[in-house]
């Protein structure tokens, strides 16, 4: 004669804190791992978006700024002066260029296939775009440029971290509820 112990069905509201650990059938793990990816992906578009308007909104005020008179930045105009120091970099309409290009190789590593174009693009890394984007900021140091200026030239810099830190968060978040996918478990009787 075969016996086997049967588990009773328990709900999970039945549970204490103080209980064992509750086991999940095949179907309520499935059901749990979905919800997680549902809400993960939910998620990971909320931030996307917040990134794009992010971007955008960095990408019109450095293009108000190219389209401004030479000299001109968005800092000085709410901070002015308080010396008579030189308030730019030499050749600011050309590092408002760089910082447009990065600013497009962010929307690239945030968006890197662009389904209407059918592109696949390859964005610069993010060692090079630092790299790149330390160029005007580091000048403003070196001529002892007012504050206002080195801090309008780090904005991209600042931008480029930020679009690092989120996407590396989405990559990571997909990765647990990959992870989790992977550790179902065959609970017989539950």
């Amino acid at each position: 004669m075969d016996l086997r112990r049967r588990t009773p069905f328990k709900s999970i509201e039945s549970y204490n804190d103080s209980d064992t650990n509750i086991v999940l059938d095949e179907q309520e793990q499935n059901e749990l791992v979905q919800t997680l990816r549902e809400s993960n992906l939910a998620s990971n578009r909320q931030y996307l978006m917040l990134l794009d308007i992010i971007l955008l909104l960095s990408v019109i005020l450095h293009s108000v700024s190219l389209l401004s008179p030479p000299n001109h930045n968005p800092l000085l105009s709410i901070f002015p002066k308080t010396s008579r120091e030189n308030p730019s970099v030499p050749f600011p309409s050309l590092f408002i260029l760089l910082a447009l290009f990065l600013h497009i190789n962010l929307g690239i590593h945030i968006h890197p296939q662009i389904p209407a174009l059918r592109l696949d693009l390859h964005p610069i890394s993010f060692p090079l775009t630092y790299a790149l984007a330390a160029v005007a900021p580091t000048l403003a140091l070196f001529l002892q440029c007012p504050w206002q200026t080195t801090l309008w030239w780090c904005f991209t810099s600042i931008l480029g971290v930020i679009v690092q830190i989120i996407l590396h968060s989405i990559a990571q978040s997909n990765e647990s509820i990959s992870e989790l996918d992977a550790m179902k478990y065959l609970a017989f009787g539950a």
